[in-house]
Formats: C-alpha cells, structure tokens, sequence
C-alpha cells in the first residue's frame, strides 16, 4: 500500500505547472495559463485522451490585501514540450534543461525507493 503512494509521488516529480513555466520564461502566469488554453483547444479535437495528461489546480496567494484563489495548469513532459515549442530557443531550452532536472530527481528518487524495498524484503527473510 505504501508503494502506491509513493508511486504517485514519483508521478508528481515529472509535471511542470504554469507557474513554473512562468517561473523559468519571465511570462505572467497568465500568458501561459492563456496559451496552454489555446493549446489544449487546439489539440483536444485530434486527441481527445489529453485529460490524462493535465490538470488544473487551484491554489492561493497572498496579496498583500489578502488571499487571492488562483488556478494553475500542471503538465506532464509531452504537454509541456508541446507548449514551449513554439517559444523562443533561449526560453525552450531553460524548460528542456528543467525537464531534464526533474527527470532526474525522479530516478534518483526510485533508486533510492528500490533500495529501500529490497531493504525492506531483506528484513523479511532474517
């Protein structure tokens, strides 16, 4: 049972949010949350399985006036290449190196999960 969980959050290492596309391209969330719109409504006609591969979270941010709700996309890799491709090369490549980094830590984070689980099955036999 605890495996699946931390499958999941294997998972999670390997999605980039609009705000982090924001984050690394010096665009407004909201520039990004617009084209990823676009991309999703031109996209979804040919491929109408994309739900699997994006969702929209909502979280908050203080305002200095208070607490604002705002929405936020998260992408799997495919999406998020397909996104930035159509961005500048010096942009593109900051999003690929990113990628690349969360790709990564999420290896690492399965080897270390592995060596745990066979640590685990060790104790089992003794």
């Amino acid at each position: 049972m605890h495996l699946i969980k931390l499958e999941e959050l294997i998972k999670t290492h390997l999605v980039m949010t609009s705000r982090d596309i924001a984050d690394l391209t010096g665009k407004t969330v909201g520039h990004i949350n617009r084209d990823i719109k676009a991309m999703l409504k031109e996209l979804k006609p040919s491929y109408p399985d994309l739900d699997s591969e994006y969702r929209t979270v909502c979280y908050e941010q203080n305002t200095g006036f208070g607490v604002k709700l705002n929405t936020m996309f998260e992408l799997d890799k495919r999406l998020t290449l397909c996104l930035t491709s159509g961005y500048s090369a010096k942009l593109r490549l900051k999003i690929i190196d990113r990628v690349a980094e969360l790709e990564s830590e999420n290896n690492s984070l399965k080897a270390r999960i592995k060596s745990a689980h066979d640590d685990m099955e060790l104790i089992k036999v003794h």
